[in-house]
Parts: C-alpha cells; sequence; structure tokens
C-alpha cells in the first residue's frame, strides 16, 4: 500500500505526463477521444462492481441514494451547461469573442481546476476511511486522471490561441490536485 503522498505524487507525475501528450502532434490530440471512451468504461465498472457495494456495506442504501441524486444533478447541470453553450456558439453571441481572443474560457477553466482539487480532497479523505475504500478511489483517480488529463489538454490547446494563456492553465490545473489533497489534511 503506498503511502497518501506516493499516491499524490504519482497522480500528480502522470497527470503531467499525460497531460503534455497532445502538445506533441495531432496525432496525440485525436488519441483523446479514445482515452474518453476506455477510461469512462473502466470507471463504470469500477464503480458499480467496486465504489457502490463498499459504500452500501458502509452505510446502506441511504448513501447509494444520496449519491446516485447528486450524481443525477451533476449530469442534468451538464447536459444545460452543454446545451447552452451549443445555443450560444450557433447565436455567434459574445463568448465566441472570447473564444476568437484565444484566452481559455473561464467557466471551462474554473471547472476543470475545481473539479481536480475536489480529487484531490476526495483522495485524502479516502485515506482516512478505510483501506479498501482507499484503494480503490486510488485506482479510479488514477484511471479518471489518465483519460482527464488528455481530454482537458486537447480542448485547452483547441481553444487558446498563445502560449502563455495555455501554460497559465496548465499550470494552475495541474497543481490544483495536489492542493486539493494537501489542503483536506491540513484542515483535519
Amino acid at each position: 500500500m503506498l503511502s497518501l503522498h506516493s499516491e499524490i505524487l504519482l497522480l500528480s507525475l502522470g497527470s503531467a505526463v499525460l497531460y503534455f501528450l497532445p502538445t506533441l502532434g495531432l496525432k496525440f490530440k485525436h488519441a483523446s477521444k479514445q482515452f474518453f471512451f476506455i477510461g469512462t468504461g473502466a470507471l463504470v465498472g469500477l464503480c458499480g462492481f467496486d465504489l457502490l457495494p463498499e459504500l452500501f456495506e458502509m452505510g446502506g442504501a441511504s448513501s447509494v441514494l444520496t449519491v446516485v441524486a447528486i450524481w443525477l444533478a451533476y449530469c442534468i447541470f451538464h447536459l444545460f451547461h452543454v446545451g447552452h453553450h451549443h445555443h450560444h456558439h450557433a447565436a455567434g453571441c459574445s463568448h465566441s469573442k472570447v473564444l476568437a481572443s484565444g484566452k481559455i474560457p473561464l467557466l471551462f477553466s474554473l471547472s476543470m481546476i475545481s473539479h481536480s482539487f475536489a480529487d484531490g480532497m476526495l483522495l485524502a479523505i479516502s485515506n482516512e476511511l478505510s483501506v479498501s475504500l482507499s484503494k480503490t478511489i486510488f485506482l479510479a483517480l488514477l484511471i479518471h486522471k489518465a483519460y482527464e488529463a488528455v481530454t482537458v489538454s486537447s480542448i485547452a490547446l483547441s481553444q487558446s490561441r498563445n502560449r502563455s494563456s495555455f501554460l497559465a492553465f496548465s499550470g494552475l490545473y495541474l497543481v490544483s490536485f495536489p492542493l486539493g489533497a494537501f489542503f483536506l489534511t491540513a484542515v483535519r
């Protein structure tokens, strides 16, 4: 079993390496779709056959229902955001001017940075709950961060027309995961 610091280091370094793969060429950038599908399938299997049964064992049906309700709310929000984003692109609104300016959209940046921060917090808190849950969360994050890093990088590259904008976002995104884990361990 790895220590929390080793897990943070492994996940952070792995994310950084995979994050910069799309910068090496178009072939790697197009591979993000395959990473997304493989990673999503692996996560669904891990959740269905490992996390949810363990959650049920630890907290009963109400815990599982709470997680499912939060997941559904997240899905509805995400679908609304995607539909709203598509509508504004089609209408040629000022959001399109932000994209044309070469800056990565603020909502995308903030959501990915806060998502990665929350991933770090999840890793830290799982280490305090149970050994088996901690291993499962680590494995889930290993899979998740692998395809997330490539996908987020591909999106950031396509939205950013200048190097400084891409590098600033990259730094904030990549440091947010370990900061989330260290933040939670510091406040506990």
